[in-house]
């Protein structure tokens, strides 16, 4: 039986699950990271720490969505909002045991819909080389290779245009 996937924006009274999935899945399935560089990631004033998603959450000064199963969440998508036609997607994270069941997919999907409405045209993000195939299949193009970008990794940038750019959009 296939189960049934909710997706909706997060707000400050999900704070808890949400950094308790995040930090998880920083820590899980990121070995591209070091020890040294999830820890920093996870508690730096400059990267990812709880306070820095409860100032997001209270501000709503990004768009993060999560994926529900039986009210439980599986999966979360954090975007920015337009930026002159553009939005970016700084984290796409899924649990372990729901990869493949379209759970990224559906955040995506969401996240292009949302974006749509607001007038963006062009969606973009980074992975590495084992996401290549998927971010493909979802309709992104690999636009370039950011060789030794953050924390000295190489980066893929893909891209994916939504629909086409108007100024009256973009110069909101």
């Amino acid at each position: 039986m296939k189960q049934q996937i909710t997706i909706r924006k997060l707000c400050l009274t999900d704070l808890d699950i949400f950094y308790s999935l995040f930090s998880t899945l920083v820590n899980s399935q990121f070995s591209e990271y070091t020890t040294f560089v999830k820890k920093f990631m996870l508690t730096s004033k400059k990267a990812w720490n709880r306070n820095v998603y409860k100032t997001r959450l209270t501000r709503k000064n990004r768009l993060i969505l999560g994926a529900f199963v039986n009210k439980e969440l599986v999966g979360i998508l954090e975007a920015t909002h337009p930026e002159f036609g553009v939005s970016f997607c700084s984290w796409l994270m899924v649990e372990p045991n729901m990869h493949k069941k379209g759970v990224g997919k559906k955040l995506i999907q969401n996240w292009e819909e949302i974006m749509k409405k607001k007038g963006v045209h062009s969606l973009y993000l980074n992975a590495d080389n084992r996401n290549l195939e998927y971010y493909k299949k979802l309709g992104f193009t690999l636009v370039g290779i950011y060789k030794k970008a953050w924390f000295g990794l190489d980066t893929l940038y893909f891209a994916k245009q939504i629909q086409e750019p108007r100024a009256a959009n973009y110069l909101k």
